[in-house]
């Protein structure tokens, strides 16, 4: 599921909602657009530019555009987040289900 629209003046943004198993790993790439990530269930390893860091249901992260960054599901159950990009490339985003 996701939504997308615009801020004046036409900076784009997407939402996006995921899930991911336990042990599951999202590949390390650099951020398109600026990513807020809202943790709704579970536990994250987030690391971005050398820094690993932990998050949890009810946490909110930042990823600057240009930041490289991964994601990894360390808890015993599924992990789910929203994740909110503004400006940047969202429409590879909704294609590439990034």
């Amino acid at each position: 599921m996701f939504f997308a629209g615009s801020f004046p003046p036409a900076n784009r943004w997407l939402c996006m909602s995921r899930r991911s198993r336990p042990g599951f790993r999202r590949t390390r790439r650099i951020a398109l657009s600026a990513e807020i990530i809202c943790m709704r269930e579970g536990t994250l390893e987030f690391q971005h530019d050398g820094v690993t860091e932990r998050a949890s249901a009810g946490d909110i992260l930042f990823v600057a555009k240009g930041t490289m960054h991964g994601v990894r599901n360390v808890g015993d159950g599924p992990a789910a987040y929203f994740v909110i990009a503004i400006g940047g490339d969202t429409n590879r985003k909704q294609s590439t289900g990034i």
